[in-house]
Protein backbone atom coordinates (compact mmCIF):
# COMPACT_ATOMS: atom_id res chain seq x y z
CA UNK A 1 0.00 0.00 0.00
CA UNK A 2 2.85 2.35 0.91
CA UNK A 3 4.56 1.55 -2.35
CA UNK A 4 1.37 2.32 -4.31
CA UNK A 5 1.04 5.71 -2.57
CA UNK A 6 4.67 6.53 -3.37
CA UNK A 7 4.10 5.73 -7.06
CA UNK A 8 0.96 7.92 -7.16
CA UNK A 9 2.73 10.86 -5.45
CA UNK A 10 5.70 10.51 -7.78
CA UNK A 11 3.39 10.51 -10.78
CA UNK A 12 1.60 13.67 -9.57
CA UNK A 13 4.89 15.48 -8.95
CA UNK A 14 6.10 14.47 -12.39
CA UNK A 15 2.96 15.89 -13.99
CA UNK A 16 3.34 19.15 -12.02
CA UNK A 17 6.96 19.55 -13.14
CA UNK A 18 6.02 18.76 -16.74
CA UNK A 19 3.27 21.40 -16.53
CA UNK A 20 5.64 23.99 -15.12
CA UNK A 21 8.28 23.42 -17.73
CA UNK A 22 5.71 23.57 -20.52
CA UNK A 23 4.48 27.02 -19.28
CA UNK A 24 7.84 28.66 -18.52
CA UNK A 25 9.19 28.66 -22.10
CA UNK A 26 5.92 30.23 -23.30
CA UNK A 27 6.14 32.92 -20.59
CA UNK A 28 9.77 33.66 -21.39
CA UNK A 29 8.94 33.83 -25.09
CA UNK A 30 6.16 36.38 -24.46
CA UNK A 31 8.42 38.47 -22.22
CA UNK A 32 11.20 38.61 -24.79
CA UNK A 33 8.69 39.34 -27.55
CA UNK A 34 7.22 42.24 -25.56
CA UNK A 35 10.68 43.64 -24.84
CA UNK A 36 11.77 43.36 -28.47
CA UNK A 37 8.61 45.06 -29.76
CA UNK A 38 8.79 47.79 -27.13
CA UNK A 39 12.43 48.55 -27.96
CA UNK A 40 11.55 48.82 -31.66
CA UNK A 41 8.69 51.18 -30.80
CA UNK A 42 10.89 53.29 -28.56
CA UNK A 43 13.58 53.51 -31.25
CA UNK A 44 10.96 54.59 -33.82
CA UNK A 45 9.66 57.21 -31.36
CA UNK A 46 13.16 58.63 -30.88
CA UNK A 47 13.66 58.72 -34.66
CA UNK A 48 10.46 60.70 -35.18
CA UNK A 49 8.60 57.79 -36.81
CA UNK A 50 5.53 58.23 -34.67
CA UNK A 51 2.99 56.14 -36.61
CA UNK A 52 5.50 53.28 -36.75
CA UNK A 53 6.13 53.62 -33.01
CA UNK A 54 2.40 53.44 -32.27
CA UNK A 55 2.16 50.26 -34.37
CA UNK A 56 4.86 48.57 -32.27
CA UNK A 57 3.31 49.74 -28.99
CA UNK A 58 -0.06 48.37 -30.14
CA UNK A 59 1.57 44.98 -30.75
CA UNK A 60 3.02 45.09 -27.23
CA UNK A 61 -0.40 45.91 -25.77
CA UNK A 62 -2.05 43.03 -27.64
CA UNK A 63 0.27 40.69 -25.75
CA UNK A 64 0.21 42.60 -22.44
CA UNK A 65 -2.57 45.23 -22.17
CA UNK A 66 -1.18 46.36 -18.79
CA UNK A 67 2.36 47.12 -19.93
CA UNK A 68 2.66 50.65 -18.54
CA UNK A 69 5.74 51.79 -20.54
CA UNK A 70 3.92 50.98 -23.80
CA UNK A 71 0.78 52.83 -22.65
CA UNK A 72 2.88 55.85 -21.69
CA UNK A 73 4.91 55.92 -24.87
CA UNK A 74 1.91 55.39 -27.13
CA UNK A 75 0.33 58.36 -25.36
CA UNK A 76 3.49 60.40 -25.97
CA UNK A 77 3.49 59.53 -29.68
CA UNK A 78 -0.19 60.49 -30.00
CA UNK A 79 0.50 63.79 -28.24
CA UNK A 80 3.35 64.62 -30.63
CA UNK A 81 0.94 63.95 -33.51
CA UNK A 82 -1.47 66.48 -31.99
CA UNK A 83 -3.97 63.81 -30.87
CA UNK A 84 -4.20 65.17 -27.35
CA UNK A 85 -7.52 63.65 -26.25
CA UNK A 86 -6.43 60.22 -27.47
CA UNK A 87 -3.09 60.62 -25.70
CA UNK A 88 -4.84 61.33 -22.39
CA UNK A 89 -6.81 58.07 -22.75
CA UNK A 90 -3.54 56.13 -22.71
CA UNK A 91 -2.03 58.12 -19.86
CA UNK A 92 -5.21 57.42 -17.88
CA UNK A 93 -4.93 53.69 -18.65
CA UNK A 94 -1.37 53.75 -17.29
CA UNK A 95 -2.64 55.56 -14.18
CA UNK A 96 -5.41 52.99 -13.63
CA UNK A 97 -2.66 50.39 -13.32
CA UNK A 98 -0.27 52.59 -11.34
CA UNK A 99 -1.83 55.79 -9.90
CA UNK A 100 1.64 56.94 -8.79
CA UNK A 101 3.28 56.74 -12.21
CA UNK A 102 5.01 60.13 -12.36
CA UNK A 103 5.65 59.95 -16.10
CA UNK A 104 1.97 59.38 -16.85
CA UNK A 105 0.92 62.22 -14.52
CA UNK A 106 3.46 64.60 -16.06
CA UNK A 107 2.60 63.61 -19.63
CA UNK A 108 -1.12 63.94 -18.93
CA UNK A 109 -0.47 67.45 -17.62
CA UNK A 110 1.33 68.33 -20.83
CA UNK A 111 -1.51 67.01 -23.00
CA UNK A 112 -4.06 68.96 -20.94
CA UNK A 113 -1.94 72.09 -21.40
CA UNK A 114 -1.93 71.44 -25.15
CA UNK A 115 -5.74 71.45 -24.96
CA UNK A 116 -5.56 74.72 -22.98
CA UNK A 117 -7.12 72.97 -19.97
CA UNK A 118 -4.64 74.67 -17.71
CA UNK A 119 -6.44 74.17 -14.39
CA UNK A 120 -6.67 70.42 -15.00
CA UNK A 121 -3.05 70.36 -16.15
CA UNK A 122 -1.96 71.95 -12.88
CA UNK A 123 -3.83 69.26 -10.93
CA UNK A 124 -1.89 66.61 -12.84
CA UNK A 125 1.46 68.36 -12.35
CA UNK A 126 0.72 68.75 -8.63
CA UNK A 127 0.04 65.00 -8.29
CA UNK A 128 3.37 64.29 -9.99
CA UNK A 129 5.09 66.76 -7.66
CA UNK A 130 3.56 65.16 -4.55
CA UNK A 131 5.41 61.99 -5.51
CA UNK A 132 8.53 63.62 -6.92
CA UNK A 133 8.89 67.17 -5.52
CA UNK A 134 12.06 67.89 -7.51
CA UNK A 135 10.60 67.04 -10.93
CA UNK A 136 12.03 70.15 -12.57
CA UNK A 137 10.04 69.86 -15.81
CA UNK A 138 6.77 69.47 -13.92
CA UNK A 139 7.61 72.62 -11.95
CA UNK A 140 8.49 74.47 -15.16
CA UNK A 141 5.37 73.38 -17.04
CA UNK A 142 3.19 74.11 -14.03
CA UNK A 143 4.66 77.62 -14.20
CA UNK A 144 3.76 77.79 -17.88
CA UNK A 145 0.17 76.73 -17.17
CA UNK A 146 -0.12 79.40 -14.46
CA UNK A 147 1.36 81.93 -16.90
CA UNK A 148 -1.29 81.05 -19.48
CA UNK A 149 -3.93 81.63 -16.80
CA UNK A 150 -2.32 85.06 -16.29
CA UNK A 151 -1.42 84.09 -12.72
CA UNK A 152 2.02 85.60 -13.15
CA UNK A 153 3.04 85.76 -9.50
CA UNK A 154 2.16 82.09 -8.97
CA UNK A 155 3.98 81.22 -12.19
CA UNK A 156 7.10 82.93 -10.85
CA UNK A 157 6.90 80.83 -7.66
CA UNK A 158 6.91 77.68 -9.79
CA UNK A 159 9.76 78.91 -12.00
CA UNK A 160 11.74 79.78 -8.87
CA UNK A 161 11.33 76.24 -7.54
CA UNK A 162 12.57 74.88 -10.87
CA UNK A 163 15.53 77.27 -10.75
CA UNK A 164 16.42 76.19 -7.21
CA UNK A 165 16.94 72.71 -8.63
CA UNK A 166 18.56 73.83 -11.89
CA UNK A 167 19.83 77.44 -11.77
CA UNK A 168 20.85 77.23 -15.45
CA UNK A 169 17.40 76.23 -16.74
CA UNK A 170 17.39 78.76 -19.60
CA UNK A 171 13.70 78.50 -20.49
CA UNK A 172 12.68 78.97 -16.85
CA UNK A 173 14.88 82.08 -16.62
CA UNK A 174 13.38 83.46 -19.83
CA UNK A 175 9.78 82.68 -18.91
CA UNK A 176 10.25 84.20 -15.46
CA UNK A 177 11.40 87.32 -17.31
CA UNK A 178 8.19 87.28 -19.36
CA UNK A 179 6.04 86.90 -16.22
CA UNK A 180 7.86 89.83 -14.60
CA UNK A 181 7.33 91.88 -17.76
CA UNK A 182 3.58 91.33 -17.60
CA UNK A 183 3.66 92.44 -13.97
CA UNK A 184 5.24 95.63 -15.37
CA UNK A 185 8.47 94.89 -13.50
CA UNK A 186 10.57 95.78 -16.53
CA UNK A 187 13.92 96.16 -14.76
CA UNK A 188 13.53 92.76 -13.09
CA UNK A 189 12.43 91.20 -16.38
CA UNK A 190 15.64 92.42 -18.00
CA UNK A 191 17.68 90.85 -15.18
CA UNK A 192 16.23 87.44 -16.05
CA UNK A 193 16.56 87.90 -19.81
CA UNK A 194 20.22 88.72 -19.14
CA UNK A 195 20.64 85.60 -16.99
CA UNK A 196 19.25 83.52 -19.86
CA UNK A 197 21.61 85.29 -22.27
CA UNK A 198 24.63 84.58 -20.06
CA UNK A 199 23.95 80.89 -20.65
CA UNK A 200 22.82 81.22 -24.28
CA UNK A 201 24.07 84.48 -25.86
CA UNK A 202 22.20 83.68 -29.10
CA UNK A 203 18.79 83.31 -27.45
CA UNK A 204 16.85 85.46 -29.91
CA UNK A 205 13.58 85.59 -27.94
CA UNK A 206 15.40 86.85 -24.85
CA UNK A 207 17.20 89.52 -26.89
CA UNK A 208 13.95 90.59 -28.60
CA UNK A 209 11.97 90.86 -25.40
CA UNK A 210 14.83 92.60 -23.64
CA UNK A 211 14.46 95.20 -26.39
CA UNK A 212 10.73 95.45 -25.67
CA UNK A 213 11.35 95.97 -21.93
CA UNK A 214 14.04 98.60 -22.61
CA UNK A 215 11.61 100.39 -24.94
CA UNK A 216 9.00 100.48 -22.16
CA UNK A 217 11.63 101.99 -19.87
CA UNK A 218 12.35 104.66 -22.49
CA UNK A 219 15.90 103.34 -22.98
CA UNK A 220 15.78 103.52 -26.76
CA UNK A 221 19.52 103.37 -27.44
CA UNK A 222 19.88 100.24 -25.32
CA UNK A 223 16.81 98.70 -26.97
CA UNK A 224 18.40 99.27 -30.39
CA UNK A 225 21.57 97.51 -29.19
CA UNK A 226 19.41 94.51 -28.26
CA UNK A 227 17.66 94.47 -31.64
CA UNK A 228 21.04 94.80 -33.39
CA UNK A 229 22.19 91.65 -31.62
CA UNK A 230 19.08 89.87 -32.88
CA UNK A 231 19.90 91.00 -36.42
CA UNK A 232 23.48 89.77 -36.09
CA UNK A 233 22.12 86.30 -35.35
CA UNK A 234 19.14 86.47 -37.73
CA UNK A 235 19.80 89.10 -40.42
CA UNK A 236 16.35 88.43 -41.92
CA UNK A 237 14.40 88.98 -38.69
CA UNK A 238 11.82 91.47 -39.93
CA UNK A 239 10.17 92.02 -36.54
CA UNK A 240 13.48 93.05 -34.95
CA UNK A 241 14.22 95.42 -37.83
CA UNK A 242 10.72 96.93 -37.66
CA UNK A 243 11.03 97.48 -33.91
CA UNK A 244 14.45 99.03 -34.38
CA UNK A 245 13.14 101.31 -37.13
CA UNK A 246 10.24 102.47 -34.94
CA UNK A 247 12.78 103.52 -32.33
CA UNK A 248 14.94 105.25 -34.95
CA UNK A 249 11.86 107.19 -36.13
CA UNK A 250 11.06 108.25 -32.55
CA UNK A 251 14.65 109.43 -32.18
CA UNK A 252 14.54 111.27 -35.53
CA UNK A 253 17.17 109.03 -37.13
CA UNK A 254 17.08 107.43 -40.60
CA UNK A 255 15.57 103.97 -40.74
CA UNK A 256 17.27 100.90 -42.20
CA UNK A 257 16.03 98.93 -45.21
CA UNK A 258 16.34 95.17 -45.36
CA UNK A 259 17.33 93.57 -48.62
CA UNK A 260 14.30 91.88 -50.18
CA UNK A 261 14.01 88.17 -49.54
CA UNK A 262 13.28 85.67 -52.29
CA UNK A 263 9.61 84.67 -52.45
CA UNK A 264 9.16 80.99 -53.43
CA UNK A 265 7.43 80.35 -56.75
CA UNK A 266 4.74 78.20 -55.16
CA UNK A 267 3.48 81.18 -53.15
CA UNK A 268 3.09 83.28 -56.29
CA UNK A 269 1.35 80.33 -57.96
CA UNK A 270 -1.01 80.04 -54.98
CA UNK A 271 -1.84 83.74 -55.23
CA UNK A 272 -2.55 83.40 -58.96
CA UNK A 273 -4.73 80.31 -58.57
CA UNK A 274 -6.59 81.86 -55.61
CA UNK A 275 -7.34 84.99 -57.65
CA UNK A 276 -8.80 82.76 -60.36
CA UNK A 277 -10.82 80.64 -57.93
CA UNK A 278 -8.80 77.48 -58.64
CA UNK A 279 -7.87 76.96 -54.98
CA UNK A 280 -9.67 77.76 -51.75
CA UNK A 281 -8.97 80.38 -49.12
CA UNK A 282 -7.17 77.93 -46.80
CA UNK A 283 -4.60 77.06 -49.47
CA UNK A 284 -3.94 80.74 -50.14
CA UNK A 285 -3.68 81.43 -46.41
CA UNK A 286 -1.02 78.73 -46.02
CA UNK A 287 1.23 80.75 -48.31
CA UNK A 288 0.69 83.91 -46.26
CA UNK A 289 1.40 81.97 -43.05
CA UNK A 290 4.64 80.70 -44.54
CA UNK A 291 5.80 84.17 -45.58
CA UNK A 292 5.05 85.68 -42.17
CA UNK A 293 6.71 82.79 -40.32
CA UNK A 294 9.81 82.99 -42.52
CA UNK A 295 9.91 86.80 -42.17
CA UNK A 296 9.48 87.21 -45.94
CA UNK A 297 6.38 89.35 -45.40
CA UNK A 298 5.50 91.64 -42.52
CA UNK A 299 2.11 93.26 -42.02
CA UNK A 300 2.96 96.84 -40.96
CA UNK A 301 1.17 99.10 -38.50
CA UNK A 302 -0.44 96.28 -36.55
CA UNK A 303 -0.01 96.03 -32.78
CA UNK A 304 3.27 94.44 -31.76
CA UNK A 305 3.12 91.70 -29.18
CA UNK A 306 5.77 90.28 -26.93
CA UNK A 307 7.09 87.03 -28.37
CA UNK A 308 5.14 84.05 -27.08
CA UNK A 309 6.57 81.71 -24.46
CA UNK A 310 8.79 78.79 -25.43
CA UNK A 311 5.93 76.46 -24.53
CA UNK A 312 3.90 77.69 -27.50
CA UNK A 313 4.49 77.05 -31.17
CA UNK A 314 5.35 80.28 -32.95
CA UNK A 315 2.67 79.69 -35.56
CA UNK A 316 0.32 82.47 -36.43
CA UNK A 317 -3.31 81.41 -36.01
CA UNK A 318 -4.75 82.50 -39.32
CA UNK A 319 -7.88 81.30 -41.06
CA UNK A 320 -10.11 82.57 -43.83
CA UNK A 321 -13.79 83.13 -43.12
CA UNK A 322 -16.49 83.54 -45.76
CA UNK A 323 -15.20 83.83 -49.33
CA UNK A 324 -17.79 86.47 -50.19
CA UNK A 325 -16.19 88.77 -47.61
CA UNK A 326 -13.04 89.09 -49.71
CA UNK A 327 -13.31 92.17 -51.94
CA UNK A 328 -12.61 91.71 -55.64
CA UNK A 329 -9.74 94.21 -55.55
CA UNK A 330 -7.84 92.00 -53.07
CA UNK A 331 -8.22 88.97 -55.34
CA UNK A 332 -7.21 91.08 -58.32
CA UNK A 333 -4.17 92.33 -56.40
CA UNK A 334 -3.11 88.74 -55.72
CA UNK A 335 -3.32 87.85 -59.40
CA UNK A 336 -1.53 91.01 -60.56
CA UNK A 337 1.18 90.49 -57.94
CA UNK A 338 1.68 86.90 -59.11
CA UNK A 339 2.11 88.21 -62.68
CA UNK A 340 4.59 90.87 -61.54
CA UNK A 341 2.24 93.74 -62.47
CA UNK A 342 2.18 95.31 -58.98
CA UNK A 343 4.76 95.62 -56.19
CA UNK A 344 5.06 93.55 -53.03
CA UNK A 345 3.90 96.62 -51.06
CA UNK A 346 0.65 96.79 -53.05
CA UNK A 347 0.06 93.09 -52.45
CA UNK A 348 0.76 93.49 -48.71
CA UNK A 349 -1.81 96.29 -48.56
CA UNK A 350 -4.47 93.77 -49.59
CA UNK A 351 -3.37 91.26 -46.98
CA UNK A 352 -3.26 94.00 -44.34
CA UNK A 353 -6.85 94.92 -45.23
CA UNK A 354 -7.97 91.30 -44.75
CA UNK A 355 -6.25 91.15 -41.35
CA UNK A 356 -7.76 94.46 -40.21
CA UNK A 357 -11.24 93.34 -41.29
CA UNK A 358 -10.86 90.04 -39.47
CA UNK A 359 -11.22 88.07 -42.70
CA UNK A 360 -7.76 86.66 -42.05
CA UNK A 361 -7.09 86.25 -38.34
Amino acid sequence: MLKTRFVVVSLILSLVFIGLFSVIPSTFASYHQVQALFEKGFEALQNGEFAKAISFFDQVLEIDPNYVPALNNKGSALRILGMYEEAIVYFDKALEIDPNDVKALYNKGNALSDLEKYEEAIVSYDKALEIEPNHVKALYNKGNALYDLEKYEEAIVSYDKALEIDPNYVKALYNKGLALYYLEKYEEAIVYYDKALEIDPNYVNALSNKGVALYDLGKYEEAIVSYDKVLEIEPDNVKALNNKNKLLEIMGKPIEIMEKLQIPDWIRNNAKWWSEGQIGDSDFTSGIQFMIKENIMVIPDLPEEVTQMELKDEKRAMGMEREQNVPDWVRNNAGWWADGLISDDDFVSGIKYLVEQGIIR
